[in-house]
């Protein structure tokens, strides 16, 4: 029953649109938030965790929740891929002549096997044993409604990057 209800619930956040309160926010306060959220995961697996963030160039017209849900959510998954001792990198940076930001979240994990790559923002697909499959939909929806982009590099054995590009 348990399991179902989170399926519901999953399902209920994939489903839905952002409350639509989008306004000028600081990219680096989000992200700095969405750290502090995972900062015990990082801790507990002894992940080392890197930002480097543009300084200047970092204020987005978006609903600050529902990038810092991208934003978690990417890297919760670099956590659970990462070994002991790992690396997650956290990289912004702005494309003031296109008018864009991009986020680069990076792992230096087990990596995505090319069968799944292709695949990974479908709703339902998971590679872990406890999960709805539902994460990577979500964070893609999430990215669609900001009118950004989102793109996956993967190796496996050396890691992984997601690069979300935003509007400025």
């Amino acid at each position: 029953a348990k399991r179902c209800g989170n399926i519901v619930k999953n399902l209920l956040i994939f489903a839905r649109r952002t409350s639509g309160d989008f306004k000028e926010e600081h990219l680096n306060i989000i992200i700095d938030n969405s750290i502090m959220v995972i900062e015990h995961g990082v801790k507990m697996k002894e992940l080392t965790l890197v930002k480097e963030l543009d300084q200047e160039n970092d204020l987005i017209h978006c609903d600050a929740g529902g990038i810092q849900q991208v934003l978690v959510a990417l890297i919760v998954n670099s956590i659970e891929a990462s070994s002991r001792g790992g690396k997650i990198t956290i990289k912004t940076e702005g494309q003031i002549e296109k008018d864009r930001i991009s986020i680069m979240v990076s792992d230096n994990g087990k990596g995505i096997p090319d069968d799944i790559l292709p695949h990974i923002f479908e709703p339902f697909l998971s590679t872990k044993v406890k999960s709805t499959g539902l994460g990577l939909s979500v964070v893609y929806g999430i990215v669609e409604q900001h009118t950004g982009s989102i793109h996956v590099e993967s190796k496996v054995d050396q890691g992984t990057t997601f690069t979300i590009t935003l509007p400025l």
